[in-house]
């Protein structure tokens, strides 16, 4: 499924003693007036639309409102130590500070150099840890905190940290980790989960090397709202930018019953406002389809193009978006004075280093003849877009009219995009170079049966060679479902393009037919509307990249939500992002919200210890997840030399002298490794238990063995 890091949650977020940043600056006074601290029997008390959390001299209890829950639950921490390397930078005492709250903040005063600080806003409690000077010591630095909750663990990543909860009812997030210095320089942390401690580090050569005060920055999130325009906000659109780190999305805001306009926000990679709301297009235009709005990555800039009509004449704009400082280009018109017939357009970007295209689709009519067109737009570093020449793909006529037309969000790192549209009941494709050239011709990828028909598309890239196309299929004999095609292009340019097989991701949609789609790194994201008891939710779900088969359970975005509709989607990896398997989807409600996204997370990894010896500490390459056939279990540092794995389905722990053997012997791999364990994209694995642990050649101190060694044990969860 995708991992939803902020999805579904109220959210324990990242705050900092140092000066607000432009973002927080920027921050709606309503985010603000939303949640507050007071003091309720002397303690501090931090209340917010979605959650309670309460500060005694131990610790912070986090309860999210889950309306759908039985009773109440709640996220419990508390701080025990600091350390760098094997030395104890701070230590706990047995008489603990007391909290004190200052404003929106709640501060615990640890020592002059350590303070624990939790930041109350509308969208959850923010909480960081500043060190004033630098800690003593070598190596990583960790702080360690025992960490409990009433809710169960569904998703442990050590880059974007841990989800408790359940699905249709929520719960809480504790999410990854940021270290920021005095000068503004980050670098991304790692979280574990070790028994029911929590460990939050940052590297030695960061610490080292810092600006002081330092940050440590723990996130936890839940759903943020993106327009402001309560019930006049629909049409979202979203794209990312790799080298800033930020998202822009587009969206229209309903002005009248004849007008509307279009508007932009940058948004933090953590979903914080970075900058004020912009104005797309101009004044007086009546924005009459959905916009595309995605990203140049060697430019750092975001091209949106955006249909409108102005009395009875339709245009097509576009505009360039600075990811940087959020400045607009001059409206540059692709296509204007045409009919007062609807124009349908697409767009996609390039997430390279180099080439500053994009292609750009749409649909137009010349009297009783619609054509289907495409261009490449040059979005240069500073300045208005350049526009080229058109060039015709398709025309039709009568009724076999065009429906939607979608291209691949960039053209992959091999600089190819998919443009498809939907021609009756056809599904229809080209291929196009960055350059333009046509590498393969209008090919059809899929043609309904007799009885059915077919709406809306999306397409999304792995890499540019590897693609895959989505749609809705309605059927007088069967529910409404959502397809999705595997399509990988052969060749070069020219090229082929060779189809999978269809498989069906949504049996049953329940009469909704918007979704989106996206790559992101480690298998495709869908999201789509579905209704479900008279509802309309939100949902994802992770696909294959090579099957588009489930690797994954769906999730609703917000399950308290019953309007949700016109998702939209964009990953980091389509960006440019290679370190990212995250992606923001964006919908209506009224109002525009966000919630980020993860194909997977990395399951659960905990050390049980056992060992003896120096049989040394086992490790793994890749993550215990649905899907991931990298999976290997290793020793990086043997003490000793390896003969075998052990690895157990379950757990007996027998000891013997300074020995414990933890796994059950089920199955035994000979030899030092690396052992592939490849985990199958089978939903039934999730949750699965399975323990490993090393026999080496060297004298463990067992009386009945006394010739071996064992190393640590470590326990595994599957998670998706």
């Amino acid at each position: 499924m995708p991992r939803l890091r902020t999805v579904l949650f109220p959210l324990l977020a990242a705050a900092t003693l140092l000066p607000p940043t432009a973002a927080q600056q920027a921050a709606p006074d309503g985010w603000q007036r939303a949640a507050g601290v007071t003091t309720v029997h002397g303690q501090p008390v931090a209340l917010g639309p979605s959650y309670r959390a309460e500060f005694d001299a131990r610790g912070a209890t986090f309860t999210p409102a889950l309306p759908r829950a039985d009773a109440e639950a709640a996220l419990r921490y508390e701080l025990c130590e600091v350390r760098r390397g094997a030395e104890a930078w701070f230590t706990r005492p047995a008489a603990p500070v007391a909290p004190t709250h200052d404003g929106q903040r709640v501060v615990y005063a640890h020592t002059d150099v350590l303070h624990e600080v939790y930041a109350a806003r509308a969208d959850g409690i923010e909480q960081s840890f500043v060190f004033h000077r630098r800690p003593t010591g070598r190596g990583d630095l960790v702080v360690r905190g025992r960490l409990a909750s009433t809710l169960p663990l569904q998703h442990a990543c050590e880059r974007d940290g841990l989800r408790f909860g359940s699905d249709g009812i929520g719960g809480a997030t504790f999410g990854g980790v940021t270290g920021i210095d005095a000068n503004g320089a980050r670098i991304a942390g790692t979280v574990r989960l070790v028994g029911d401690e929590l460990e939050l580090a940052l590297p030695a050569a960061f610490v080292d090397g810092a600006a002081y005060p330092l940050v440590l920055d723990p996130l936890l999130g839940t759903a943020f709202p993106v327009g402001n325009q309560p019930g006049l906000d629909r049409l979202p659109a979203v794209s990312f930018d790799a080298t800033t780190q930020r998202w822009l999305v587009v969206w229209v805001v309903e002005t009248s019953t004849s007008s509307s306009e279009l508007r932009c926000q940058l948004l933090t990679a953590a979903g914080t406002p970075f900058g004020a709301p912009q104005l797309v297009v101009p004044w007086g235009v009546n924005v009459t389809e959905p916009p595309a709005v995605v990203n140049v990555n060697s430019v750092d800039r975001f091209l949106i193009v955006v249909p409108t009509r102005q009395v009875q004449v339709m245009s097509l704009y576009a505009v360039a978006v600075n990811a940087t400082n959020g400045a607009a280009s001059n409206p540059v018109v692709i296509v204007g004075g045409s009919s007062s017939y609807q124009t349908k357009c697409a767009a996609g970007g390039d997430a390279r280093a180099v080439g500053n295209q994009v292609l750009v689709a749409y649909t137009i009519y010349e009297g009783a003849t619609e054509r289907l067109r495409r261009l490449l737009v040059q979005v240069p570093a500073g300045g208005d877009p350049v526009v080229g020449f058109a060039t015709q793909v398709a025309f039709s006529t009568g009724t076999q009219v065009f429906g939607e037309v979608a291209i691949s969000r960039s053209a992959g790192t091999a600089g190819r995009w998919l443009l498809c549209w939907r021609n009756f009941k056809d599904v229809r494709c080209l291929a196009v170079n960055e350059i333009g050239g046509v590498c393969v011709p209008e090919t059809t990828l899929y043609t309904a049966p007799f009885f059915n028909g077919l709406r809306d598309l999306a397409v999304a890239t792995r890499d540019g060679t590897e693609f895959a196309v989505a749609w809705h299929e309605t059927s007088l004999l069967a529910p409404q479902r959502l397809r999705l095609l595997p399509v990988s292009l052969v060749g070069v340019c020219p090229a082929t393009l060779s189809p999978g097989t269809a498989v069906t991701v949504v049996a049953d949609t329940g009469g909704a037919d918007t979704f989106a789609l996206d790559c992101a790194r480690d298998g495709y994201v869908a999201a789509w509307t579905q209704v479900v008891a008279g509802n309309q939710q939100l949902r994802v779900r992770t696909l294959a990249p090579a099957t588009c088969v489930d690797c994954g359970q769906d999730h609703v975005v917000e399950p308290t939500a019953t309007a949700q509709d016109e998702p939209a989607l964009a990953s980091r990896w389509s960006s440019g992002d290679t370190t990212s398997d995250e992606a923001l989807v964006v919908w209506t409600d009224g109002t525009i919200r966000g919630h980020r996204v993860e194909a997977h997370g990395s399951g659960a990894v905990a050390n049980l210890g056992g060992g003896c010896g120096g049989g040394g500490t086992p490790g793994h390459v890749g993550a215990p997840v649905l899907g991931d056939q990298t999976f290997a279990l290793t020793l990086p540092a043997p003490g000793a030399l390896p003969l075998a794995a052990i690895v157990g389905l379950s757990q007996v722990a027998l000891p013997c002298g300074a020995c414990t053997l933890v796994p059950n012997l089920d199955i035994v791999l000979a030899g030092g490794g690396p052992h592939p364990l490849p985990i199958p994209c089978d939903t039934s694995w999730i949750g699965l238990q399975f323990w490993a642990q090393w026999l080496l050649l060297a004298p463990g101190g067992c009386p009945l063995l006394p010739d071996f060694a064992l190393s640590d044990a470590q326990r595994f969860t599957v998670g998706e």
